[in-house]
């Protein structure tokens, strides 16, 4: 409803265009990543790159019987080296994030905050944009907030934006 005519025909012919797709599931590390991200960029181009989610990424190399300590040091590796790599190939890097836990706070419906992030601080300083994706649906189960969505925006370069709602189709 923001976007002008032409803005939304624009829009409209671009997501039309057949676009290429790339799925790697198994043996997800950052080397591999990084080394699949360039061969991409050099081979057919890229100009969009998502990692979902990055615990399963960076957590690959890492002992399971490491600490916390060794846990961050990894995400924020990770998180630099993924801000590295968007800029030297200039594409726009996505990285999916799922909580480890949520605050009751949160749980009640209250407004998440960039605090409420675990991990490293380099999750929540080094990225220009941050939303926190929340389902309805959740934790209460009800049937009629299954298809319903918040998109909380904490973090913009661009400036303050209110949360918008959505509806999975």
């Amino acid at each position: 409803e923001k976007l002008s005519a032409d803005e939304l025909n624009r829009l409209r012919r671009a997501a039309e265009e057949p676009c290429g797709v790339r799925i790697v599931d198994r043996d997800i590390t950052p080397e591999r990543v990084w080394a699949m991200a360039e061969a991409v960029k050099r081979s057919s181009g890229l100009d969009l790159l998502i990692v979902d989610y990055d615990q399963l990424v960076y957590e690959a190399g890492i002992k399971a019987e490491s600490d916390d300590d060794s846990i961050f040091r990894q995400q924020r590796n990770f998180i630099f080296a993924a801000k590295r790599l968007a800029q030297r190939l200039d594409v726009c890097f996505v990285l999916l994030s799922q909580l480890r836990k949520v605050s009751p706070k949160i749980e009640a419906g209250q407004t998440p905050r960039l605090d409420d992030i675990w991990g490293d601080s380099s999750i929540r300083n080094t990225p220009h944009l941050i939303l926190w994706l929340r389902r309805l649906f959740f934790p209460k189960m009800d049937k009629r907030d299954e298809r319903k969505a918040r998109v909380y925006v904490l973090k913009s370069r661009s400036g303050r934006t209110p949360a918008i709602d959505l509806e999975f189709d």
